[in-house]
């Protein structure tokens, strides 16, 4: 089955954001949630999956990074390190 991949930022920070991998029956049910938006920053927008796997894996390397340095992920949070499926709701 193939899939379409969603880029959500509801809040509009760098570092709050998620990637949706979602299948071509849900992706109505999608656009339809996402038509009420969570605030006036918020944003969404559809992408490929090489795009997605390129924003996650770069998003794992930084987390990893700032382990390596002891930053903490509570005070320098990264965004989405997996895709995550679409849930119906």
């Amino acid at each position: 089955m193939r899939h379409k991949y969603l880029y959500v930022n509801p809040r509009g920070f760098r570092n709050e954001f998620k990637v949706y991998r979602i299948r071509q029956d849900q992706v109505a049910e999608a656009e339809r949630t996402l038509e009420q938006p969570f605030c006036d920053d918020s944003s969404h927008e559809w992408i490929t999956r090489k795009e997605a796997e390129r924003i996650v894996a770069n998003e794992r390397k930084i987390a990893r990074e700032n382990a390596r340095a002891g930053i903490k992920s509570y005070t320098n949070p990264v965004g989405a390190t997996e895709i995550e499926d679409w849930e119906e709701s």
